[in-house]
């Protein structure tokens, strides 16, 4: 069933950010839509900019008659995974876990959801710091260029030697 432009346009697209440690500012993006994406040199500026980019996006592939996905839904996961890893890293894992006085479930689990939180920290800093060094300089600038601007000077006298 072909739906209507207004149908994809209400659709809530998933977005992802990441900032540019080369060039600074921010990178926005929707995963669900190939080539849809923006910059700004705040987190907020990407992705106001994504939410027009997005609309361009869409209604360009509506023109062309070409496909537009809709956001993919978060399945349900069970929970359960199967993983091939070397012998050799199985039985250190296992060795760990033991040395620590846990299930090797218990401490791979403990293991991936710290990795998962330090990554997800270092990206909440990330964001943080490039704000606050935005703030920063934004301030510097206001006072650089107040400290540029014709300053009057107080009135002097001058004595000649008495």
């Amino acid at each position: 069933m072909k739906r209507d432009l207004s149908y994809y346009l209400s659709l809530r697209y998933r977005y992802e950010l990441e900032a540019d440690s080369e060039e600074g500012g921010f990178f926005a993006s929707h995963p669900e839509l190939p080539g849809c994406f923006a910059q700004g040199e705040s987190a907020n500026e990407a992705v106001e900019e994504l939410d027009e980019a997005r609309e361009a996006w869409l209604e360009a592939r509506w023109e062309e008659g070409l496909p537009i996905p809709e956001p993919r839904q978060v399945e349900e996961l069970s929970g359960k995974l199967t993983l091939r890893i070397p012998p050799s890293l199985h039985r250190a894992l296992t060795e760990q876990a033991a040395r620590e006085q846990t299930s090797l479930n218990t401490w791979i689990n403990l293991v991936l959801a710290e990795r998962l939180a330090g990554v997800e920290e270092r990206s909440r800093l990330t964001v943080e710091l490039r704000e606050g060094l935005e703030h920063l300089e934004s301030r510097l600038s206001r006072i650089e260029s107040g400290l540029g601007s014709p300053r009057s000077a107080a009135p002097t006298s001058v004595r000649a030697g008495a």
